[in-house]
């Protein structure tokens, strides 16, 4: 049947997009995510705001057009002129399009958010107390405050014990109790294990690992949300560690992708095309010295210098000043957040696919 779908959608531009809604869901289905990831989804596909609200689960989310969730509570009455689908939640759950402008495959695409909903509520009610599907349960799914008190019980954790969240990529699981999230279109893992956690910052070949604080464990998505930002932060091969970024990293807490990518070093950065300029204003950072980063980076004094000279030059800065070699390094450090889950950022292909709102300038 698909193949035969996929030979109408050849000369059908509408079947050619209703077959592109079913192969994105398929998809996600296949990860067993939660609603939000549908959401986001449906969102992209639509171009619209998409929301979708069921108060028997405490679950009420809207997501913009560029995958951005929308922090607004959902409005007081839906407009009738939207589309929408009833969730079945007592007449009071629906899922909708903000949109007076119908297409062909906006049936489809609620159809489908409103399964995956429904699907996520029976999941819930039939959750049994098994921990690693618990914890990828607190990962994925919005929870109520309840049944989250429920599944942290459920990690059969020590609660006189302190644990620490690692993010990780590769995603595969190591020691301790793991699950995977989708951290802007990446499967990355995410394992809790005690604390404290000891690594190396330099690991070696293309993983990757974000180390978040210590906490008891009701706190551990806290620790989990910022293991994910050391995470996006850090380059391939190298483990950062929360506690160690001193300032640095809470002030990625608030950080959002676009207006990082608006600054204008930060964009200068992206369309520079200069793959060694990380480890170069690094090294010069690390050493104070072109003959430092040199003896740094194994490379003569005199490319390191030619490289300083053409940065000097196309950034306006002067990398001889510790506060403008500074002001160079942290916005690599906020560059790399910003572009993480792009091609160009992760040296091999772990995104989900397909992602319709990959855009590099988000």
């Amino acid at each position: 049947m698909r193949d035969f779908l996929a030979r109408l959608a050849l000369n059908d531009d509408s079947v050619a997009a209703a077959l592109r809604v079913v192969d994105y869901f398929d998809a996600l289905d296949a990860r067993g995510v939660g609603p939000e990831a549908y959401v986001r989804g449906a969102a992209a596909l639509t171009g619209r705001v998409v929301g979708v609200r069921h108060p028997e689960r405490g679950l009420s989310l809207r997501v913009a057009a560029g995958g951005e969730r929308i922090r607004d509570s959902s409005p007081a009455e839906l407009d009738e002129t939207w589309p929408r689908v009833p969730l079945g939640a007592g007449g009071d759950g629906w899922a909708w399009i903000e949109t007076e402008q119908l297409d062909a495959t906006h049936g489809l695409v609620l159809e489908r958010v409103a399964h995956a909903v429904r699907r996520w509520a029976d999941r819930l009610d039939a959750l049994a107390p098994d921990p690693r599907q618990a914890w990828a349960t607190l990962l994925n799914d919005p929870i109520p405050e309840e049944r989250r008190r429920q599944l942290f019980s459920a990690l059969k954790l020590d609660a006189t014990r302190t644990y620490q969240v690692v993010a990780h990529l590769p995603a595969d699981a190591g020691d301790g109790l793991h699950a995977t999230a989708v951290v802007r279109g990446v499967e990355v893992g995410a394992t809790i294990r005690p604390a404290p956690v000891e690594m190396d910052s330099q690991v070696g070949g293309q993983v990757r690992f974000g180390i978040g604080p210590a906490v008891a464990v009701p706190e551990l998505l806290w620790s989990w949300k910022r293991a994910v930002i050391v995470l996006r932060m850090a380059r391939p091969g190298e483990a950062l560690v929360w506690d160690k970024l001193g300032v640095l990293a809470p002030l990625f807490l608030r950080a959002r992708t676009e207006e990082i990518l608006e600054s204008p070093v930060v964009s200068a950065i992206e369309a520079g095309n200069l793959p060694w300029l990380d480890q170069t204003v690094t090294a010069v950072t690390q050493t104070g010295s072109v003959r430092g980063a040199a003896d740094l980076l194994g490379l003569h004094h005199s490319t390191v210098q030619k490289r300083i000279d053409r940065l000097q030059q196309q950034f306006n800065l002067n990398l001889g000043n510790a506060r403008h070699a500074y002001h160079l390094w942290l916005a690599c450090a906020a560059h790399r957040y910003a572009s993480f889950g792009t091609p160009e950022n992760l040296e091999q292909d772990v995104r989900l696919t397909p992602r319709p709102f990959d855009d590099p300038a988000r």
